[in-house]
């Protein structure tokens, strides 16, 4: 699978070590056999009333721009110009070595992502381009695959445990280029046992995160943006209010990071929640739950990748009611909703790939109906690294 007011200056390492620990994480089938009864977006009489967006204090355009963008492209790895405040920080020995291993890590999942968009465009795209929004509850820090598998979404829903964390502004930073030249090899020491995948691993990408005294997944969602070739317009973090806004001067710990993309022809929200979907916790949290009521509105995707098999848990039922009563098309693999919910709420499910008993960690979660479903249908195998195992499944499931 798969926080307080942003602080200034924290040091190069800290940001260096804590982002590439995750890099390597973020580890064709048939076309559609059929065409879905109606749109998978809301109708025209939909209530589409956005959540007020509470600002940090006005800053000229150009100067946010080039504050989040500069950064991103510090923590991406990415070759960067003179122009760039981190430029001096980008020219040590250690920075070059970052760039280099980071390309390395990042080329390997490209490889794999690469042919995980074609099997999109092929197989998803027709339904894909029809949402606005996308759910995707247990994501961690996983933007390269949302945005994969939902390239054209307005706003994202990113709801994890992994807490929100900080980003630096910068302020110091040439100062703290001798301890950038030490990264190498805690990186080198670091990613051997995570290379390969592509999900997050929560347990292991705690224990790294704590090691390294980074404090959450903001510097990692700014890689990825960039990695991905996003224009970063504006960060905000902070508390969560129930109408949508964010309370950036919270004394509390921020549970939200609200991320604006592009220009203002081509705007994408992407919103990373840190918060706890068992009913226990998810049922007792009224701000989150009218946030998520008001703010998703009907119609709208869902998306599952290495979740644990939580859906299955009858501890969870409340954050599946909600993906069910508001999805019209979910993208799965077989740890997401169980097979036998999405038919009983009145999906249709198309499979593909190779659905065999899951790993020994999760193997209770088996799906006879499934693996049924699965010898009916004959789908054709994956090309590409999705989810568990060492064999991989999708399933599409679009409301009729």
């Amino acid at each position: 699978m798969t926080k307080t007011n942003i602080q200034n200056g924290p040091s190069a390492y800290r940001i260096i070590i804590s982002v590439i620990l995750v890099l390597t994480l973020c580890g064709c089938g048939e076309p559609p056999r059929y065409v879905p009864k109606h749109h998978i977006f809301t109708d025209d009489n939909t209530d589409t009333t956005t959540p007020q967006i509470a600002t940090a204090p006005e800053e000229p355009t150009d100067s946010i721009d080039n504050k989040w963008n500069d950064m991103a492209h510090l923590l991406s790895g990415q070759p960067i110009d003179t122009t760039n405040q981190y430029y001096s920080l980008s020219r040590t020995k250690g920075w070059i070595q970052f760039q280099h291993k980071s390309d390395v890590l990042w080329n390997q999942h490209k490889r794999n992502a690469d042919k995980a968009k074609a099997w999109q465009e092929k197989n998803v795209s027709v339904l894909t381009r029809q949402c606005t929004q996308l759910l995707y509850p247990f994501s961690g820090a996983d933007w390269p695959y949302a945005n994969t598998f939902f390239p054209d979404v307005k706003e994202y829903f990113l709801l994890a445990l992994e807490p929100v964390g900080s980003v630096p502004f910068g302020k110091g930073a040439d100062t703290d280029r001798t301890a950038a030249d030490t990264f190498g090899t805690a990186l080198y020491n670091s990613v051997h046992d995570i290379l390969g995948f592509s999900f997050f691993i929560t347990k292991n990408m705690r224990t790294d995160l704590s090691k390294h005294k980074a404090d959450g997944t903001t510097p990692l969602m700014l890689m990825f943006l960039a990695r991905t070739g996003k224009k970063v317009h504006s960060v905000t973090i902070g508390r969560l209010r129930a109408d949508g806004s964010i309370d950036t001067q919270s004394h509390q710990k921020p549970n939200i990071a609200r991320y604006e993309l592009g220009d203002d022809n081509n705007r994408q929200v992407v919103n990373y929640i840190s918060c706890d979907l068992s009913n226990y916790k998810f049922g007792k949290d009224s701000i989150l739950n009218t946030y998520l009521q008001k703010a998703i509105r009907p119609g709208c995707a869902s998306y599952f990748k290495a979740a644990s098999y939580l859906m299955h848990s009858p501890n969870f039922t409340l954050i599946k009611r909600l993906v069910l009563n508001k999805s019209n098309f979910i993208l799965e693999d077989d740890s997401g909703i169980p097979y036998r919910d999405l038919i009983g709420n009145g999906f249709t499910c198309l499979l593909y790939g190779n659905y065999t008993r899951p790993i020994d960690m999760f193997k209770t979660r088996y799906q006879k109906d499934l693996q049924n479903a699965y010898q009916e249908q004959k789908s054709t195998p994956l090309n590409f690294r999705i989810g568990y195992g060492v064999k991989y499944n999708l399933i599409t499931a679009v409301k009729e």
